[in-house]
C-alpha cells in the first residue's frame, strides 16, 4: 500500500510507560527537573568550594541524584551515590573513576530543549526501555482498526543483519511486498501484500522474534501523520517527498 508509515504506539502502553514514570518520580524526594545544577568543576575534578561546603551545586552540595545516567548507566550511578554517601562529595572527586566521569560528561554534550523532547515523545533510552517492557509483557499487539496497514515494524537491528536475514524469517508467514531496513535508526518495515499474512506474522512472532540470534522488537507500523513533502517527522527521520511509499519511524 502506499503512503509513508511510522511505528505506532500502543496508548495503552503510553499510559503504563507515563505510570511508570509518575510513580517514580513521586517516590523521589526531588523531582528531576527541580534538583541542583552538577557542578562542571567537580566532574573536572576542581572544583574548590566544596571543599569549604559553600558549592551550590550538585553533588558538592549533598544531593546525590544523577538523573543524566540513570537510564543508561544505572549501576555505575548506584556505585557513585552509594560512594559519595559513604565518603563524601571532596574524597570522590579526587577519585572519581574514568568511567563514571566520561559518562555523565557524555550524557551532558546532548541539547537540554532536545533531551526534553525526547522525553515528552518518549524517545529517550528510559522511555523506550518503559515502552518495550509494556510491549513484551503484552499478551498480543494491538490490531490496528485501519485494514489498508499491512506492514510491521522491526525494532532493534544490528549489523550484520540484512534485508534477506528478514525476509527468511518473515516470508513464511505470507507473502512479502517490501522490506525496507533502516540500519541508522536499528529498525525495518516489513510489508505483505494481504492484511491475513501480516496479522498471523504479527500474531506468531510478537514476544518470539529472534534473526540470528538477536532478538527484535515487534509492533504494527501506522500511515504517517506527516501531510506533503519535505521534512522529517517523529523521531527525526528523513523526510520523503511523498508518494513513494517511503517508510518513516517514530521512535
Amino acid at each position: 500500500q502506499g503512503g509513508q508509515l511510522q511505528n505506532l504506539e500502543p496508548s495503552r502502553q503510553l499510559l503504563t510507560l507515563a505510570r511508570s514514570i509518575q510513580t517514580q518520580e513521586n517516590k523521589s524526594k526531588t523531582a528531576w527537573r527541580n534538583l541542583p545544577r552538577l557542578c562542571s568543576f567537580w566532574l573536572a575534578g576542581t572544583c574548590s568550594r566544596v571543599v569549604t561546603g559553600k558549592c551550590p551545586f550538585r553533588p558538592c552540595c549533598g544531593t546525590f541524584q544523577f538523573p543524566e545516567i540513570a537510564g543508561s548507566h544505572k549501576e555505575l550511578m548506584q556505585k557513585l551515590v552509594a560512594r559519595l554517601q559513604a565518603e563524601g562529595a571532596t574524597a570522590v572527586m579526587r577519585s572519581l573513576d574514568q568511567e563514571t566521569r566520561e559518562a555523565i560528561q557524555e550524557s551532558l554534550k546532548g541539547n537540554r530543549d532536545d533531551a526534553i523532547r525526547k522525553r515528552f515523545e518518549g524517545t529517550d533510552d528510559l522511555s523506550k526501555k518503559y515502552i518495550r517492557r509494556a510491549r513484551e509483557n503484552a499478551p498480543d499487539l494491538e490490531v490496528p482498526k485501519d485494514t489498508s496497514i499491512m506492514s510491521l515494524w522491526v525494532g532493534g537491528l544490528e549489523p550484520p543483519l540484512s534485508e534477506q536475514d528478514l525476509r527468511d524469517v518473515f516470508y513464511s508467514y505470507g507473502e512479502i511486498r517490501a522490506v525496507r531496513v533502516l540500519m541508522d535508526k536499528r529498525c525495518a518495515f516489513v510489508e505483505y501484500t494481504t492484511r491475513e499474512a501480516a496479522e498471523n506474522a504479527a500474531k506468531k512472532l510478537h514476544r518470539n522474534l529472534t534473526v540470528k540470534g538477536l532478538k527484535l522488537d515487534l509492533d504494527w507500523a501506522k500511515p504517517s501523520s506527516l501531510s506533503g513533502g519535505g521534512g522529517g517527522g517523529g523521531g527525526g527521520g528523513s523526510g520523503g517527498g511523498g508518494g513513494d511509499g517511503q517508510l518513516e519511524i517514530s521512535r
